[in-house]
């Protein structure tokens, strides 16, 4: 697969194996690789808005989930694969592809392109080919148009800024428990706004979103709040820098980064005394 970027970025071209890994990688300042997913520099991990995904081990690095709670997300048991969480498109990249991490029409992918090679053979090979690539997408979008994130995508004006609705049952959208539990707890501190998308027009991109937008309650001065991962390493991932410079640039406000906070035990149940026992 090639990959080409021109976008505020030097021109850089890049083949990628089928799960992504990068073949005979070249120095560039682009870190967007495969399929177009920005590339975290410290640990080598995409990150597709849902998930962060590894091209080495071709897997991601948590699983998938449900709106609706249950045992195993999407399972079809006619496809051993979907039983795998953490299986890049049910190990089949060469056909599907996954648009954000958390993509469960992009199964669709595949049925349309072999529809679509099926009307297209009509046409000889040529037609075959061209059949399966257009089934292929069309099927694709289709999946996008029924998904809510998608309809939002394709309903929105090119220039408005993407917002992504607060949605407590999807936390690769948001960040996982943890992450909005800290969010949460920010917000409240500055007893403010939690996800709160601020335009950002002339930085790395248009439009960033605030995790927590409020007043500093020792200070009273105005604050904002990036609640972020440290990497492996302890450091900020370089994105969030990259946001939090973006925000500061549009507001003035230097973000406060803080680290994702774990989350609580959960409270042992209660514990019911015996009832006597009869003597003997």
């Amino acid at each position: 697969m090639l990959s080409h970027t021109t976008t505020e970025l030097p021109p850089a071209q890049g083949t990628f194996l089928p799960y992504g890994q990068e073949w005979n990688p070249q120095l560039t300042t682009n870190h967007y690789k495969f399929t177009g997913k920005e590339r975290d520099a410290e640990s080598g991990l995409d990150f597709f808005g849902a998930r962060f995904y590894s091209s080495a081990m071709g897997r991601w690095m948590s699983p998938d989930w449900a709106d609706k709670p249950e045992p195993v997300p999407y399972a079809d048991l006619s496809d051993p694969q979907s039983l795998n969480l953490y299986g890049y498109v049910r190990n089949n990249p060469m056909s599907k592809a996954d648009a954000d991490g958390h993509c469960p029409q992009c199964a669709l992918a595949l049925e349309g392109a072999e529809l679509g090679a099926e009307v297209g053979s009509l046409g000889g090979p040529i037609g075959s080919a061209i059949g399966g690539l257009i089934g292929g997408a069309g099927a694709l979008l289709l999946g996008y148009e029924l998904a809510d994130a998608g309809s939002h995508l394709l309903q929105r004006s090119p220039d408005a800024p993407i917002t992504i609705p607060n949605n407590p049952a999807k936390p690769g959208t948001l960040g996982q428990p943890d992450h909005q539990q800290t969010v949460k707890e920010e917000g409240k501190r500055v007893n403010g706004d939690t996800e709160v998308t601020i335009d950002t027009k002339g930085g790395k991109k248009d439009s960033r979103r605030a995790d927590a937008v409020g007043t500093n309650p020792v200070t009273g001065q105005p604050q904002i709040v990036q609640v972020y991962r440290p990497t492996k390493t302890g450091r900020i991932p370089k994105r969030e820098q990259e946001a939090a410079q973006d925000i500061q640039n549009a507001t003035g406000i230097a973000p406060t980064m803080v680290p994702v906070r774990p989350l609580p035990p959960p409270p042992l149940p209660p514990i019911e005394p015996k009832p006597p026992q009869a003597g003997h």
